[in-house]
This record gives structure tokens, C-alpha cells and sequence, in this order.
């Protein structure tokens, strides 16, 4: 991965990642599509992924819409990020077996381009088209000795509240 600064940003696989990682037999296993942006995902959720009966687990929907916000930042900036903060707003129930449709965009960059916070906004309907839920989140945008913190077990992490949103 490169930088804004044109230096290269090691990004360590996703193989076991929840929602994407091929590899993670407990996971999602999403394909997701993404470019100029925006990142896109459709699944049918099966009871592995229940909350209330027949109903899928809220915290598995906000999983998704955090993956798939990486997804659309590293499309436009090619820099590693984390969640800052994610708000989601649960519309309707997502009822399990029903074929689930994601989709979320990056925020317009500012004048000087796209700052340390990035905005990103999404939406997930079902297969009749309903609003089953929406998201807002910020994302902090990180350096290579950033990332090297975050990632190392026992080394300090970039705290959210270092950033000023």
C-alpha cells in the first residue's frame, strides 16, 4: 500500500477478517467490489448470524458497514485507516435467509483533499429494496508508524481520542 507521502504501507493479509477474510470458516466470507469510493456487498445471512429468532444480529449488519467503509477509503486514498466512530441506524428488521444488499460511499474530499478524518455513509436493503439500515462513520487515517503500533500486541495504539472530530 503507498502513502500520501508516496511511502509504502505494509497491509497484512485479511485472510481471518470476520466479514471478509476467505479464510475464516465463522466469517461472512463477503466478496466485496470496490472502486472510485464506494465498496459493495450482498449476502444472505443464515442463523449462524441470529440475534431474536429469524432476525439477523445487529452487531453483524454494523460489522459490515465498518468493513466495507475500509474498503471504499483505500479505494480513493490507498492509506491504511481504522473506525474512529460508527453510528448505525437500524431501519427494519434483516430477517435471516433474506438476500441482503450494502452499499457505502466516501465523503466529498475538502479543499486541501481528503484530511486525517474521513467521512463515509452507507445503506443496507433487502431484496425488495426496503432501508434496512443506514450508517455515518469517521475514520482516522494512518501512518506506517501508526499502522506498526496498532498492529503490534504490547505497543501503544493511536487512540481515537488523540484526533479531534
Amino acid at each position: 500500500m503507498v502513502g500520501r507521502e508516496g511511502k509504502s504501507i505494509e497491509v497484512r493479509s485479511f485472510d481471518h477478517c470476520f466479514v471478509c477474510g476467505s479464510r475464516n470458516e465463522a466469517g461472512l466470507q463477503l466478496n466485496i467490489v470496490s472502486g472510485g469510493g464506494e465498496a459493495r456487498a450482498e449476502f444472505q445471512p443464515d442463523t449462524r448470524w441470529e440475534g431474536y429468532p429469524g432476525v439477523v444480529h445487529g452487531g453483524v449488519l454494523s460489522a459490515v458497514f465498518d468493513d466495507l467503509m475500509f474498503h471504499a477509503i483505500y479505494s480513493v486514498i490507498r492509506q491504511a485507516a481504522v473506525t474512529a466512530s460508527i453510528e448505525v441506524r437500524f431501519r427494519l428488521p434483516a430477517r435471516i435467509g433474506a438476500r441482503l444488499y450494502c452499499c457505502v460511499r466516501v465523503g466529498e474530499p475538502g479543499a486541501q483533499g481528503y484530511g486525517r478524518l474521513v467521512d463515509v455513509e452507507g445503506e443496507i436493503r433487502d431484496q425488495e429494496k426496503r432501508l434496512i439500515a443506514t450508517a455515518k462513520s469517521k475514520y482516522i487515517i494512518m501512518s506506517q508508524a501508526q499502522m506498526d503500533d496498532f498492529l503490534n500486541p504490547g505497543v501503544r495504539a493511536v487512540s481515537p481520542d488523540a484526533v479531534d472530530y
